[in-house]
């Protein structure tokens, strides 16, 4: 609270106040300190109505609501760009961002085809970026990262007795394998290969306990150690057990859903790394 009798008492405490007094101009005649005042904004010639007191307060001054709200919409663009850019590979372009359900909904362009897509932000950041042009049957697809763990999860699974030759390609399509213990290569169906390996254990808790090994050291490698798995394995969509070494404590979801979790965690440091370096 500040005490003037006039306009121009105020103006002088405007002006021993703030830095930036050349830059407002007062369109009405100061009143008291809690009575509205007209003002006008020289950078960008917007004119708003605020207290005299907000104006000269110590901490964070009335500053033009319109130059702000540009200000923070800027800077919340270009953090979304970066995200873009990192998510997509570099394979998008931002074209616009609009406010929907309490929600950033971007518009990209895909530079490859030239197709757009409309994606929330939300959902970017958890599934990332996909082309739906160029992806119509991405789902089927085989990336190069899931035909390594494939590969690591043979030798693991079948006591490194098995080594894939050939890329896999889906659970009943044929790949080539190495028996090791024969010395020979086989021509199998991923689906035959899996079931020998099965029968291949001297009991059914015997090929369990190995699966557990294999998909417990996954979790922690994949998670970088935040996660540990505390229940059995049983299925791809089915509830397991992990604790979250984040939040000091054990949660419930399925398998699919953890993945999930650790792919966005894992796009997440990708961006925070890539910002840090900027």
């Amino acid at each position: 609270m500040f005490k003037t009798k006039n306009h121009s008492e105020f103006i002088q405490v405007f002006k021993k106040k703030r830095r930036d007094t050349n830059e407002y101009e007062f369109l009405s005649e100061y009143i008291s300190s809690n009575n509205p005042i007209k003002v006008k904004h020289k950078n960008c010639g917007n004119e708003f109505t605020t207290t005299p007191s907000s104006m000269v307060r110590s901490r964070f001054p009335k500053q033009c609501p319109y130059c702000s709200k540009t200000k923070i919409k800027n800077s919340t663009e270009d953090r979304i760009k970066k995200e873009v850019a990192v998510i997509g590979n570099h394979q998008f372009d931002f074209i616009k961002c609009s406010y929907e359900n309490g929600m950033h909904k971007l518009t990209l362009l895909h530079k490859t085809c030239g197709g757009e897509l409309d994606v929330y932000r939300n959902n970017m950041n958890t599934i990332g970026l996909r082309c739906p042009v160029c992806h119509k049957n991405v789902r089927n697809k085989i990336t190069k990262k899931k035909r390594k763990k494939i590969k690591m999860k043979v030798e693991e699974v079948s006591r490194g007795k098995y080594t894939l030759l050939t890329d896999y390609q889906g659970y009943n399509e044929v790949v080539e394998v190495f028996d090791k213990e024969k010395s020979v290569h086989k021509v199998i169906t991923f689906s035959k290969l899996m079931k020998d390996i099965k029968n291949s254990y001297e009991t059914q808790e015997a090929f369990n306990q190995s699966l557990q090994s294999w998909v417990k050291v996954y979790i922690q490698k994949e998670s970088n150690g935040r996660f540990s798995l505390k229940s059995d394995y049983k299925g791809y969509d089915k509830t397991i057990e992990v604790f979250d070494h984040h939040l000091q404590k054990n949660i419930q979801l399925k398998y699919a859903s953890l993945n999930l979790k650790i792919k966005k965690i894992q796009l997440m440091n990708t961006l925070d790394a890539e910002l840090e370096a900027d």
